[in-house]
């Protein structure tokens, strides 16, 4: 549960805040730069989350599997060009 908890506050915010103070021509808003800061912390919470399905508890895995799924999303968001 805190993992979606995360997720929605994290979505939440990139949203607002880049209604808010849209991107400019010249740089990035602050919705998009709460985009760029969620890629690493995403992608140390799916090792984390690896690691204790390994060596603690195998419900790790279905977290680690909704980190993995964002940052494909992510990875599709910029590959896209989208952002």
């Amino acid at each position: 549960m805190p993992t979606l908890i995360f997720y929605a506050v994290d979505i939440t915010a990139m949203v607002v805040l880049e209604k808010m103070f849209p991107s400019g021509s010249c740089g990035p808003g602050p919705g998009i730069m709460v985009f760029l800061f969620s890629i690493p912390v995403v992608a140390l919470l799916l090792i984390r989350n690896l690691v204790f399905a390994f060596t603690k508890d195998k419900k790790y895995w279905i977290i680690a599997g909704l980190h993995g799924l964002i940052i494909t999303i992510f990875l599709i968001i910029v590959g896209n060009g989208m952002i």
